[in-house]
């Protein structure tokens, strides 16, 4: 916990990286937390260290890797004038940080009650071979699902740099969603094809995971893609709060939906249950109010160009 907590403020700097637009770095520097955390647990088993010392530094990786991040970030010219300029006007900083930084906490703590409840689900209503099952499809989920995370995240800094002009933001929107879309149906199609082959490799083929969850893993997949787009443009206070809201809801309706589903579903009941919360509490409402802001936007240009 005092490794996460001192990691936290230098984890912005991996944002102010992507706001920059250098979100090759952001991918570099994270593909080594694996190593890292790896490096770490083999170096305390081979020197025989204590239970207590293997876990606390297994999380060391994330320590590492946000101070490099901020390292990087902090010898670029514009984080320099940026710093400077705020400065001269702290105050408005503050009340920017204050309406930005609440809602994206309240999303960013309702987003694991969604994604990563499902095994606590499990142990209570289902069977420990529910539980095995899920783990092995999870193995071949996570990296697809990445995937899509990583390319989603890579919107926000272009989004928040046509913020000014409604109608390119409108049209960035929609070849972003175009994207998503065919991002997220390869990735699903990738995952439901091959998803069975890897995970009987994986466990040498003592574990049967049924087609079935590898299909409501790939519409989670396919779903969570076709939101990005929205989610990286509703980042502005109004957008943020919004989504604090949209994630509430899908927190608040996903955990007792899994225990209903995982009752008589199993482990495919439980992601079955993110599906549905994720498309009808975050996907549908973003995406119908990032369309809506867009259009009244441009709506009110066209009608200040007409009175001019």
């Amino acid at each position: 916990m005092m490794i996460f907590a001192i990691s936290l403020p230098f984890s912005v700097w991996m944002r102010v990286l992507i706001g920059l637009g250098r979100n090759a770095i952001v991918v570099a520097v994270q593909s080594c937390i694996p190593v890292l955390n790896l490096v770490l647990i083999l170096m305390c088993t081979l020197f025989d260290a204590s239970a207590t010392l293997l876990l606390s530094t297994s999380t060391a990786g994330f320590l590492v890797t946000n101070l490099v991040c901020f390292g990087i970030a902090r010898r670029d010219s514009r984080v320099k004038r940026s710093l400077c300029q705020a400065a001269a006007s702290s105050s408005a900083v503050v009340v920017s940080i204050v309406g930005t930084a609440v809602p994206m906490l309240i999303i960013s703590a309702s987003i694991p009650l969604t994604f990563q409840m499902d095994r606590l689900v499990l142990t209570h209503v289902a069977k420990v071979s529910d539980i095995a099952v899920y783990s092995v499809a999870a193995t071949v989920f996570l990296p697809v699902f990445s995937v899509v995370q990583v390319a989603g995240r890579s919107l926000w800094g272009d989004f928040a740099s046509n913020r000014a002009d409604p109608e390119a933001s409108l049209a960035l929107l929609r070849r972003s969603l175009l994207f998503s879309i065919i991002l997220g149906a390869v990735g699903s199609v990738s995952l439901l094809l091959i998803g069975p082959f890897v995970a009987s490799w994986a466990v040498d083929g003592s574990i049967d995971v049924p087609v079935g969850l590898f299909l409501v893993f790939g519409a989670l997949v396919l779903v969570q893609s076709v939101h990005n787009p929205s989610g990286n443009f509703l980042t502005d206070a109004a957008g943020l709060k919004f989504q604090a809201i949209c994630m509430i809801l899908m927190a608040v309706v996903s955990l007792p939906l899994s225990v209903f589903l995982g009752f008589s579903l199993g482990a495919i009941g439980v992601v079955l249950a993110t599906v549905l919360a994720v498309l009808v509490f975050a996907m549908i409402p973003c995406l119908a109010r990032s369309f809506l802001v867009l259009r009244a936007q441009i709506n009110y240009l066209v009608e200040v160009r007409q009175d001019a």
